[in-house]
């Protein structure tokens, strides 16, 4: 496999590898490198792409947009660090019954996502809504921007970077009606299992449930009624 370190490289181990070195098979490839960048991206929460955005608040503020690069459902984990301590999802449904005084001001405790701001950016809403300047740092996965300049490094781990080229190789392979297409989209999807399974949160396993028989460690004794006969 070849040293993937940029764009580039990228690009022109899909044209060795398709033997195609036009600009049509040049310019298909940098789309779709892209569009399998963002299918993988879909697959799970990756690891690598965990980032920290801040918000500074704003006396009787409530709402302020997350980061641009924020993955829609990306969020998980929002700190006050002013005062040192976590702040409490709040989902929609509960909100009322929770927090039935949206207007008060003071330290934040709770949050919710609500709504996105003029930009299409998501925006979170705090409460009580903040009464001064607070520091509140938010951990959330980010999501990437389409690769356009050949010097760029693609987000993901080297060792799989193998992916974009496999998935572009089978998408030229089904625009040409080739059946390599059907071999290229296995060995993606195979290296796409292992890399999903490196990067998932927890190891994985299978829990065996065995009978309280097998669990035992010696042979239970038999208690038979008083009056049993001998």
């Amino acid at each position: 496999m070849a040293n993937l370190d940029t764009l580039e490289d990228v690009i022109i181990d899909i044209k060795d590898r398709f033997d195609d070195q036009s600009s049509d098979t040049d310019t298909s490839a940098r789309r779709w490198v892209n569009q399998i960048m963002m299918d993988i991206w879909t697959r799970n929460h990756w690891k690598f792409a965990r980032k920290v955005g801040t918000v500074t608040t704003a006396a009787s503020t409530e709402g302020y947009s997350l980061a641009s690069d924020y993955d829609f459902g990306g969020l998980y984990d929002v700190r006050d660090t002013t005062n040192d301590h976590k702040l409490h999802p709040v989902p929609d449904q509960d909100f009322d019954l929770v927090y039935p005084d949206p207007t008060t001001t003071g330290q934040p405790l709770y949050y919710r996502l609500w709504g996105v701001d003029s930009d299409k950016l998501q925006t979170i809403q705090l409460y009580p809504i903040p009464a001064g300047v607070y520091t509140i740092k938010y951990r959330y996965y980010y999501v990437p921007s389409n690769m356009t300049t050949s010097t760029e490094t693609p987000p993901i781990p080297n060792k799989y970077r193998e992916l974009l080229v496999l998935g572009a190789l089978a998408l030229l392979y089904e625009k040409n009606q080739n059946s390599q297409s059907t071999l290229q989209w296995s060995k993606f999807n195979n290296k796409l299992v292992d890399m999903i399974a490196e990067y998932s949160e927890e190891p994985g396993y299978i829990p065996v449930l065995d009978t309280m028989d097998s669990q035992r460690t010696s042979i239970p004794v038999v208690q038979y009624p008083a009056d049993y006969p001998e």
